[in-house]
């Protein structure tokens, strides 16, 4: 039976919760790992994070013709073989937003650039 779509949208949030915490590592899985569209029209990233003794996989999917994305999550085994498919629901496109953002080192990049020394710039007289 399956899970009511508030425990998924309570999953995801979680699971965005511990991303922005730092709590979950994310991975950009290589294209290799990654799942195969049935058309090359498709593009897909995808990312993985081990939780207990399972995987998580999240992908986005879109098409060129400028379509809405679509999101994915799926619990995978290690060598990325899908085991169950997370139902659509609201909450994965913010999840994807925090691993990109994980994943890029913006925090600290920022923290480093607002580090960098500065030129006092002289008044105008």
């Amino acid at each position: 039976m399956p899970a009511p779509e508030s425990r998924w949208i309570e999953a995801i949030s979680v699971l965005n919760e511990l991303t922005q915490q730092g709590r979950l590592k994310w991975t950009l899985l290589s294209p290799m790992a990654e799942k195969k569209t049935v058309s090359s029209f498709f593009t897909s990233t995808s990312y993985g994070v081990a939780y207990q003794d399972k995987w998580f996989r999240l992908s986005r999917t879109e098409t060129p013709f400028g379509s809405v994305p679509t999101y994915t999550l799926e619990i995978v085994t290690p060598k990325g073989e899908p085991l169950f498919k997370i139902p659509e629901t609201s909450g994965l496109s913010d999840l994807l937003q925090s691993v990109q953002f994980q994943l890029s080192g913006v925090d600290s990049l920022l923290d480093s650039l607002l580090k960098e020394p500065r030129s006092k710039t002289p008044k105008a007289e």
